[in-house]
């Protein structure tokens, strides 16, 4: 970890504000965050954030966990209050919880707490799936089940749990709980695998669980343990959890 850190510090690939990624903003490339629908790049922002979680967690800090610092400033930046986007992929949420939980920095919570209230609004374009593929259909305090991508739904559902354990918000906490039942109940194999379409790798309707062929991603599994860790683990809403790192 030591060393990926110091790679990335020592190359340069992180720009003055704070934004690392190689596919967008560059000479030749799309605009950053053109592309929030397809694009991933607050999700992998996710991904760095948890591993500087990961090294503040373990080693107290270092160059990963600076990276990741700067990177979560930057999405605060881009995304605080006066912003309006999402990413089509959900991550950020839950890792920006971890990073307040780890820094005591509420800065981190409440762009979690944005992310996760401005889902469901029609922020992204329509696509071929439709907006429950990426759960901009309904928000998450009213959704009734989990829906559309299955990694996609799990991830937020830990982001919103997260948001909800920290923040001491019950009636969102118990949404969560409510989606999250009715989908063991009717839209889960008996393995605990999720995600019945193979084409878009997303739940089915009610009861739809085909053997074959369905996605079941091995994602589904760090989704599901996500959402269930503060659950029904000790914590709950108003009570926060500082336990290992997602």
């Amino acid at each position: 970890m030591d060393d990926l850190g110091e790679g990335l510090d020592g190359v340069g690939l992180q720009e003055p504000d704070g934004n690392l990624n190689t596919r967008f903003g560059r000479p030749g490339q799309a605009p950053r965050y053109s592309d929030l629908e397809w694009g991933h790049e607050l999700y992998c922002f996710g991904h760095l954030i948890q591993a500087g979680v990961a090294q503040i967690r373990t080693r107290g800090g270092g160059v990963l966990a600076r990276t990741a610092l700067r990177a979560a400033d930057h999405v605060c930046d881009m995304f605080g209050a006066d912003g309006n986007g999402i990413c089509g992929h959900p991550e950020i949420e839950t890792a920006l919880a971890e990073l307040a939980r780890a820094t005591a920095e509420s800065r981190y919570l409440e762009q979690a707490r944005l992310l996760v209230e401005r889902r469901g609004h029609g922020t992204l374009p329509d696509i071929e799936f439709g907006r429950p593929y990426y759960q901009d259909d309904h928000p998450v305090r009213e959704a009734d089940v989990l829906r559309g991508h299955a990694v996609r739904v799990l991830y937020l559902a830990a982001g919103a749990t997260d948001v909800a354990v920290e923040t001491g918000d019950t009636e969102l906490l118990a949404a969560v709980e409510r989606q999250w039942e009715a989908t063991v109940a009717r839209r889960t194999y008996i393995t605990g695998g999720m995600g019945a379409h193979h084409r878009d790798e997303s739940f089915g309707d009610d009861y739809v669980l085909p053997p074959t062929p369905a996605a079941r991603p091995t994602r589904t599994a760090s989704g599901t343990s996500r959402s269930l860790r503060p659950t029904h683990w000790p914590a709950r809403a108003g009570t926060s959890w500082h336990g290992p790192s997602a």
